[in-house]
């Protein structure tokens, strides 16, 4: 999530199992543990990485989201 958040940087959580749109996570997507933006509109549901060498992850019908809670600033 680099620029704003460092690889293996510590982050406060707020835990919460509902996120809103352009909020910052810590998610566990098909088994993996992320830190990422969700995008949710009318086109689906994404996780988006601040850092552009990441392309957004796309969750689909057969994909299992987790949502462990809110990235705190």
């Amino acid at each position: 999530m680099e620029p704003q958040y460092k690889d293996k940087q510590i982050v406060w959580v707020h835990r919460q199992l509902t996120l809103n749109h352009g909020d910052i996570g810590i998610f566990c997507f098909n088994g993996n543990a992320f830190c990422k933006k969700l995008h949710d509109d009318e086109d689906g549901v994404s996780l988006i990485s601040l850092n552009e060498k990441y392309p957004p992850m796309k969750v689909n019908d057969h994909d299992e989201l987790k949502i462990f809670g809110r990235v705190l600033n």
